[in-house]
């Protein structure tokens, strides 16, 4: 694996060349199809996880089989740190939206590298405690804030700083997917769609929305 193809993922961007040498070579490459399982909830980390291209839902699913999305992780993103740092098995499932490929960097190459280089111990550090903040800021949309503010809020995000006027945003996954991401379900997010649609912030395709009037938008997710 080339350190090059390291290095394009922004987790990785800025090591020293020598680590991101070792790094690769402790690095594969695998490919997944639409659908296909990366891992199921209870395996045991063998390494953690970069996105080259694709979408990767982690998902939890209930004894009866109802599932609750917990993340989409896309091209240029990273997953399983935590399990690869604290050795406890996986409690999520992973699984391709589309076909997907993957860097598998080695578990141990990681946990030897992390005790060696401050500045690698210090990006997993900073990537875990990012991931953290983001689930407690979940916690606070999905018990406070209608749904319409965090439809808005994750456009907004989607878009990222480009968003304005005109700016197209397309569905990273299926529209249930979202919702379920969203803690909201496939009905009450076309009824999102609808409301914001009606406020004149967005247009709605079959798999985008197009921004009609951001400052509308910012309006809709600064809601309570």
């Amino acid at each position: 694996m080339s350190s090059q193809e390291l290095r394009g993922i922004p987790f990785f961007a800025e090591l020293p060349a020598a680590l991101l040498t070792e790094l690769s070579a402790a690095t594969r490459e695998r490919r997944y199809e639409k659908d296909e399982l990366i891992v199921i909830k209870g395996d045991r980390p063998t390494g953690m996880y970069a996105v080259l291209s694709g979408v990767v839902k982690l998902a939890c699913q209930s004894p009866a089989g109802e599932e609750r999305v917990i993340d989409l992780v896309g091209s240029g993103e990273v997953f399983g740190v935590s399990t690869v740092l604290l050795g406890n098995a996986y409690p999520y499932l992973a699984a391709a939206l589309s076909p997907t490929r993957l860097l598998h960097i080695d578990a141990e190459a990681v946990l030897t590298l992390s005790g060696r280089s401050a500045q690698f111990a210090k990006r997993l550090l900073v990537k875990l405690s990012t991931r953290l903040y983001a689930r407690m800021r979940d916690l606070e949309d999905f018990r406070l804030h209608p749904p319409v503010k965090r439809l808005a809020s994750y456009l907004l995000n989607a878009g990222a700083a480009s968003c304005g006027n005109g700016t197209v945003i397309s569905f990273c996954a299926p529209k249930h997917v979202i919702a379920s991401r969203l803690g909201m379900t496939p009905e009450a997010l076309s009824r999102c769609l609808r409301e914001l649609s009606d406020s004149g912030a967005i247009s709605v395709g079959t798999d985008h929305v197009r921004v009609l009037d951001a400052g509308q938008l910012r309006v809709m997710s600064e809601r309570r």
